[in-house]
């Protein structure tokens, strides 16, 4: 089992693709991990990776809408708190319960299906506007 980078997730500004891919390619080994029977140890290794990195992620896709005005960007600023709320609340589940096997599927179901939304939906938005503020369009 993995999960594969495609186009249909590119945004089309090269930093943040690479980043995206970076999460991408993490979450493909906690999934590696789940299929041979290490997902317990796999998720503290996704989590602990994701408070990390999209802190940095984060931080430098508000800073680049920041520099190009855009629209939504405080809608979008809204949704990478709300992720991070999410990663620190399963962390926080971990800590206090273990990594249990309905841990481990809700966290599983839950940031994925965060992530490839996100991704898909405002991720692209804003990677559209900053290409065509960019002249790249």
């Amino acid at each position: 089992m993995a999960i594969e980078w495609t186009e249909e997730l590119a945004t089309g500004v090269a930093a943040v693709d690479r980043q995206h891919r970076e999460i991408f390619s993490r979450y493909s080994q906690f999934l590696g991990a789940c299929k041979s029977g290490k997902g317990r140890e796999g998720l503290l290794d996704i989590l602990a990776f994701l408070v990390s990195y999209v802190e940095s992620h984060f931080a430098e896709e508000e800073k680049l809408m920041r520099e190009v005005n855009y629209p939504d960007a405080q809608a979008h600023a809204d949704e990478h708190r709300a992720f991070r709320k999410l990663v620190l609340s399963l962390r926080e589940q971990v800590a206090e319960h273990g990594p249990t096997i309905s841990l481990l599927t809700d966290a599983n179901r839950r940031l994925l299906d965060w992530l490839v939304d996100h991704i898909k939906k405002s991720d692209r938005a804003m990677g559209g506007f900053v290409r065509q503020q960019w002249g790249l369009l």
